[in-house]
């Protein structure tokens, strides 16, 4: 993906027929590659919050940032 980077940051003609490319460029190396961060967080969650769990009186969200960071 770096490699097409270059090449077209290059290619003057390539950066004047398609000004647009390089935001667009930038804003596809957010989409994350795999969805493992999203699938971690709610085994956290379905861990957390358990039957036993559910007359705590702190959030869901509290405890899952309590366990994510430690």
């Amino acid at each position: 993906m770096e490699k097409l980077f270059m090449k077209l940051e290059k290619d003057e003609a390539v950066k004047r027929a398609f000004p647009a490319i390089k935001p667009l460029y930038k804003l596809g190396l957010l989409i994350p590659q795999s969805t493992a961060l999203v699938e971690r967080g709610f085994s956290l969650m379905n861990n957390i919050a358990t039957v036993d769990r559910t007359m705590l009186q702190g959030t869901l969200d509290s405890l899952m940032r309590i366990s994510y960071y430690q």
